[in-house]
């Protein structure tokens, strides 16, 4: 999020049958296990890392990612929920 808790930019997820992939503009920056996130989700108990990104729960409970190496930025809740309902 910027100062103003506007995001810094946007990824897209896209759920297929047996992957998701996590977009930035037109490179796509992960692949991953439909059944390995959906694990993930339910008991994340270490960060999940997977190409050029790493998904974590924050001390609050919140999903963060980060891409590339960068500082970790908070998933809106709406996502996560999305997220969920997807995987």
């Amino acid at each position: 999020m910027d100062r103003h808790g506007g995001p810094i930019c946007e990824a897209s997820i896209v759920a297929r049958l047996d992957h998701v992939m996590i977009w930035f503009g037109p490179t796509c920056l992960a692949v991953i296990d439909r059944d390995r996130l959906r694990g993930w989700l339910h008991a994340p108990t270490h960060p999940l890392e997977q190409d050029d990104i790493v998904l974590e729960r924050t001390n609050e409970g919140r999903l963060s990612l980060s891409i590339a190496g960068r500082l970790p930025d908070l998933v809106p809740a709406e996502v996560v929920d999305n997220l969920y309902r997807w995987v």
